[in-house]
């Protein structure tokens, strides 16, 4: 099986990873910014700027439903544009799993997820689409994750906990057992949300404040 990759950036170097490890190929990637040189050169698979989208995903063969590759929506906060763009297409995503995730089977997920080498999952927990786990993330038991958020190197969250849509949690951060997260919420590297956090902005520290707006 191949993978063909929407929306992808310089964080492509994850997916080949991914990929590869699960001894599978990318067959082709859509982007809709620059790649670098290294990535670019590491990538030989097929590289197409978004320009005429249709007649590209056509030609990949990927539109119907009898296509034999994977497709994967590589989608951050900031690309929810990207995501309207290819939602009129009647596309089926896939979540990529690094082979060295931990999901077990009582996990409920959406579409369009990505989960990072060591990262973890708790059981019963329920996730939706489009939220990116970067590696040795923990997810506890019975937490429920919305959609487009993303979670840095070795982020924590405890079980029982609920993170609603396009929230952070930065690398090393920490959210404590039952705790709620809002949406469009980021948590600074290192804090620690010991309390709901129920606004949105940045909250930093140990435990994690709000800072105030400039």
């Amino acid at each position: 099986m191949s993978w063909v990759i929407l929306g992808a950036g310089n964080l492509i170097g994850d997916i080949i990873d991914a990929v590869e490890t699960r001894e599978e190929k990318i067959y082709g990637v859509v982007y809709n910014e620059p790649l670098s040189e290294f990535i670019s050169n590491k990538l030989n698979s097929k590289k197409i700027l978004m320009q005429d989208l249709e007649s590209y995903l056509k030609g990949f063969g990927v539109v119907t439903p009898s296509s034999t590759h994977h497709i994967f929506g590589f989608l951050a906060t900031n690309k929810q544009a990207f995501l309207g763009s290819i939602a009129s297409y009647q596309l089926s995503f896939s979540n990529l799993l690094h082979p060295r995730a931990s999901i077990p089977t009582s996990v409920r997920m959406g579409v369009g997820n990505y989960f990072g080498p060591l990262s973890v999952v708790g059981t019963d927990a329920q996730i939706g689409n489009f939220n990116y786990f970067n590696r040795a993330v923990s997810i506890g038991h019975d937490t429920q994750i919305g959609n487009l958020n993303r979670f840095g190197p070795a982020a924590t969250v405890c079980g029982r906990c609920k993170i609603g849509d396009r929230s952070y949690i930065g690398a090393n951060a920490t959210v404590i057992d039952g705790i709620l997260i809002h949406d469009d919420v980021t948590i600074g590297a290192g804090g620690v949300a010991t309390k709901h956090l129920d606004s949105p902005g940045t909250y930093v520290g140990i435990p994690a404040r709000l800072m105030p707006k400039r």
